[in-house]
């Protein structure tokens, strides 16, 4: 009898013990969570001979989840580009895509099939989040990169307050392309004022043909040499109007120095009082393109495209550019404010935001808001 008693003395202890272990792997999921933002620590990458499997995260955005999305961006960049084994790409964990992101991650892709020359095909469709599956089909998601057996599309595709414009893809400085954005906006939106975004993405365009693609710093076996993306997306619920262009060259931390000395450019971040860093150095593009024209808000280049949101106060524009390891936001009224990230973005993201038929005074929502990584 007291053996049977201290046996099940000893199997309460182990089961008191197992049960603690369980609460504090609880707890540790829980607290991973909470400082991850719902990401899951596990790696999204596993390779089994000759494949590799990759599993999109939770949630892909390049604001709050800016590091997680650009950690598996680069991974999978790193794997197609360096290696020759054949990629599976799991969707059915994605949640939420923002249009920045869907814009990088298409270019990814495209590079990724136009490099290893062959079109993709979507499989286990059933398994993707619904409201994911439709809003990529309405931004053309499927079209641009050629998939072989693309999901049927439909009428109104997402129930969301955001609605999508498909993707342009070009290498070269075409403003029918920017004329059908245009229209493709307006049936959205209704007619649009001249807030000059004609101008300004043809700048765009031109940066990306004729500087973001030196020939001395690129190699063709990585880059879609001058290749370019753009798109663009309405939020009903605010009147918010968002129009993205992407490239994947060398960055303007990077082809600042063959527009300017660098004693120019070190003199100019010595006069701010900002370090050298690729922040520092879209804030430098701005300015000394600026400065070289004589005129105070208009320039070529990146100042042409910040003119515009001085020149649309009414409709509290924001431009934001995020290049290399650097970002640079410019506001309606004035604000501007940098910021370095642990993650490259392998590119220059332009993303110009106006809020139709808002009066400016007041509102908070459009606080620059950045997020430490």
């Amino acid at each position: 009898m007291k053996k049977k008693k201290i046996a099940w003395h000893l199997w309460m202890e182990k089961r008191s013990a197992r049960l603690n272990k369980r609460r504090i792997k609880s707890k540790e999921k829980l607290r991973t969570k909470r400082i991850t933002g719902g990401y899951s620590s596990e790696p999204s990458k596993r390779v089994e001979g000759k494949t590799c499997y990759f599993k999109l995260p939770h949630s892909m955005d390049l604001n709050q989840h800016y590091r997680p999305t650009m950690e598996f961006l680069n991974e999978f960049m790193d794997e197609y580009l360096d290696h020759n084994r054949k990629i599976h790409l799991d969707f059915s964990n994605l949640c939420e895509i923002s249009p920045a992101a869907a814009l990088v991650l298409v270019s990814e892709l495209d590079r990724w099939s136009i490099l290893r020359n062959f079109r993709p095909k979507v499989a286990r469709m059933k398994h993707w989040d619904s409201r994911i599956r439709n809003r990529l089909s309405q931004m053309g998601f499927f079209k641009i990169l050629d998939v072989v057996n693309p999901p049927k599309s439909r009428d109104n595709v997402d129930d969301d307050n955001i609605i999508y414009i498909p993707f342009w893809s070009n290498k070269f400085v075409v403003g029918t392309l920017i004329k059908e954005m245009r229209e493709a906006l307006e049936e959205l939106t209704g007619p649009l004022p001249d807030l000059g975004l004609y101008t300004a993405l043809i700048e765009a365009m031109a940066n990306s043909v004729q500087h973001a693609y030196p020939q001395e710093l690129i190699d063709s076996r990585r880059h879609l040499y001058r290749r370019w993306w753009m798109s663009g997306s309405y939020d009903r619920s605010i009147s918010k109007l968002t129009v993205t262009f992407f490239d994947q060259g060398v960055g303007i931390p990077n082809t600042i120095e063959n527009k300017y000395p660098i004693e120019t450019i070190l003199s100019f971040l010595d006069k701010v009082g900002i370090h050298d860093n690729d922040a520092s150095r879209i804030r430098a593009a701005m300015e000394l393109g600026r400065s070289q024209t004589g005129q105070t808000h208009r320039g070529k280049g990146l100042p042409q495209m910040r003119w515009i949101i001085d020149n649309n106060k009414d409709k509290m524009g924001k431009i934001r550019v995020v290049s290399n390891k650097g970002e640079y936001i410019y506001r309606y009224d004035g604000q501007e404010q940098t910021q370095s990230h642990a993650r490259s973005i392998n590119g220059t993201l332009i993303q110009w935001t106006f809020t139709l038929g808002r009066n400016a005074e007041n509102d908070e929502q459009y606080q620059i808001d950045f997020h430490q990584e």
